[in-house]
This record gives structure tokens, C-alpha cells and sequence, in this order.
């Protein structure tokens, strides 16, 4: 019964993989790309977006690290959800209502000026070079 359940759910997992892929190749300009005509159900971006914050490596290191420190990160974790969703409710419909935004900058260039979202530009360019250059330095030694 679990390679059945198994098999289903790994076919199951390729037919939503496919249909993303065919949704794509459809696409003709960056708008139908990049927010799909804001037309995906949200089923889809949800899982999507869960994917990407919480992939295997977290959820592993998370549950070994909880398990050696107890509560706390049982805390962490929550807090963790409960951040996701209140930007679900919050930020998200605020974004959404924006047009012509494709990315952070895009939106606070709206909403501000040219200078602001320059300077979101190069913050943002220097955490990822930080963020990466710290995992570097964790993983090379």
C-alpha cells in the first residue's frame, strides 16, 4: 500500500511539474512569465513559494536542531509560519495592487522614487554577496 501511495504521489508531483512547464513555454512577454496573468491558482503559488523558503536542507536542520535544543525552536518554527501568513494577509494584497511591478524594486520605485529603488537595487545586491560569502565561509572550513 505505501508504493502505491508513493508511486501516485511522485505522478502526481510530475503532472503539476508539467503543467507549470507548459504554462511557461506559453508565455510570450515577461508580464505572463514572471506573475503568470495572475491567473495560477493559489494552491499552486503557495506551494510554490513554500518550496522555495522551506526546502529539504531547512526542514532537516530545523528538526535536528529542535531536537537537540528543545522548545525553542519549536518557537522559531511558529514564529516562522506566522510570519508567512501575516504577509499572505498583509503585504501581499498591497503588492498586488501595484501595476507594472515585477520585482522589490519595481514596486518601491512606485511608490517612492527613482534614487529608492536604486538604492533597494544595491542593498539587495549586497546582502545576496554577504549571504553568499558567509555560506562560504561556513561551508569551506
Amino acid at each position: 500500500m505505501d508504493k502505491v501511495l508513493a508511486v501516485i504521489a511522485v505522478i502526481a508531483y510530475t503532472a503539476v511539474l508539467a503543467f507549470v512547464a507548459v504554462r511557461a513555454r506559453v508565455a510570450r512577454e515577461f508580464v505572463e512569465f514572471s506573475l503568470a496573468r495572475r491567473t495560477l491558482p493559489l494552491a499552486l503559488v503557495f506551494g510554490s513559494i513554500a518550496a522555495a523558503y522551506v526546502g529539504p536542507g531547512f526542514t532537516i536542520g530545523f528538526v535536528g536542531r529542535g531536537f537537540q535544543s528543545g522548545f525553542l525552536f519549536w518557537g522559531i518554527g511558529l514564529a516562522y509560519a506566522v510570519q508567512n501568513i501575516l504577509v499572505g494577509l498583509l503585504v501581499a494584497p498591497r503588492l498586488r495592487s501595484l501595476k507594472d511591478c515585477h520585482t522589490l524594486g519595481d514596486a518601491i520605485g512606485q511608490k517612492y522614487d527613482r534614487k529608492c529603488q536604486i538604492l533597494a537595487g544595491v542593498i539587495s545586491v549586497g546582502l545576496c554577496t554577504g549571504f553568499s560569502a558567509v555560506w562560504f565561509v561556513v561551508h569551506s572550513s
